[in-house]
């Protein structure tokens, strides 16, 4: 039974050839600033009632984005909290991205068969831009190049339209999981950029449950109800 999971982030505003060694090291560093911004995010949400889900990878690169535009303080206060290395930001999430694509695997039959990837691994990111908006265009051109996400232009006074747009992308990023990342009357009107990650993975467990073995057990709901339910559990070592 294959697990599916897809998670979104969207940021609206109100304002606005190389060396191996040069990538890794490029690489090494954003891995290290998201590792570290995950740490500070999870402390500063981790005493919220309820459960709790989110992505850091995705919000670090969505606000890495938006940092691409960014300047004087405003800037550095971004590199602050995100742990932003003062150069080779844009190269190193271009290459992490591409280090995170699925490995090609052989399927044991037919021989002569094409190599596929191991599972279905899809992180996309996008912007909305306010259609009367003028951007620079190196700012566009390393969104474009180094995070594949392209400027799309839309009108944000036009509310209903600019939500219909966003949530037709998020739509078909995640297969049809999330349909509606944004309600009735956002973004706001006065919005001048809005930015989203999402990431969709499926693949199927390493050790899968056994469908014949499923066992009751009790079950206590989120309104305190206690009922039986059926559950698949299994037993896995970890070698450390």
């Amino acid at each position: 039974m294959p697990v599916s999971r897809a998670l979104v982030l969207l940021v609206c505003l109100t304002g606005l050839a190389m060396a191996g060694n040069r990538v890794e090291a490029a690489t090494s560093s954003v891995v290290e600033s998201n590792a570290a911004f995950a740490c500070d995010l999870y402390q500063a949400v981790r005493q919220r009632e309820g459960n709790l889900l989110f992505s850091p990878y995705s919000i670090s690169v969505a606000l890495a984005m938006a940092r691409v535009g960014a300047a004087g303080e405003t800037a550095s206060q971004m590199d602050a909290v995100l742990h932003l290395p003062g150069e080779g930001v844009a190269r190193g999430y271009r290459d992490l991205s591409r280090k995170l694509e699925p490995p090609l695997v052989h399927e044991a039959e037919p021989v002569e068969a094409q190599p596929t990837p191991a599972y279905e691994l899809k992180i996309a990111s996008a912007l909305w831009g306010q259609a009367d908006l003028p951007f620079r265009e190196q700012f566009l051109a390393i969104l474009r190049d180094d995070y594949r996400a392209p400027l799309a232009r839309v009108v944000f006074r036009k509310s209903g339209e600019a939500r219909d747009r966003i949530n037709a992308w998020v739509d078909a990023q995640t297969r049809r999981r999330i349909a509606e990342i944004r309600p009735e009357g956002q973004p706001a009107p006065d919005a001048l950029l809005a930015l989203a990650n999402a990431i969709y993975l499926k693949a199927a467990w390493e050790n899968p449950f056994r469908e014949a073995r499923p066992a009751e057990a009790p079950f206590t709901s989120s309104d305190g109800v206690e009922v039986t339910a059926r559950f698949m559990h299994q037993l896995s070592l970890i070698h450390i």
